[in-house]
């Protein structure tokens, strides 16, 4: 699930990891927009306590970028990034800045 306008409440994420699991994912992937260092926090506690199993979580947009760099930190299994010349979603990483993050831990 992506809401590319906002970071909901944390029971409104708890909703969409939940219907996301229903149908029988394996892996849970959610992303919102985050205007505010809350929302931030809000998305991270979520990845880490929201006990859904395995989780992809991404804070979009610059305040959120962390949630790329370091995505174990929010839970999350993976990242994802981008091989052309733009991202495809607001605050994602080329596989060069990821790469180069992953070399620095």
């Amino acid at each position: 699930h992506h809401d590319y306008k906002s970071t909901p409440a944390t029971e409104v994420i708890a909703e969409w990891a939940k219907k996301c699991k229903d149908t029988g994912a394996d892996i849970v992937k959610l992303a919102f927009h985050a205007t505010t260092d809350d929302d931030v926090q809000r998305i991270r506690n979520f990845g880490v306590h929201g006990g859904y199993g395995s989780l992809i979580i991404v804070a979009m947009g610059y305040l959120g970028v962390e949630s790329r760099r370091n995505p174990l930190s929010f839970g999350s299994v993976a990242t994802y990034a981008f091989t052309g010349k733009s991202s495809v979603a607001p605050g994602q990483l080329s596989v060069a800045e990821i790469s180069s993050c992953m070399k620095k831990r």
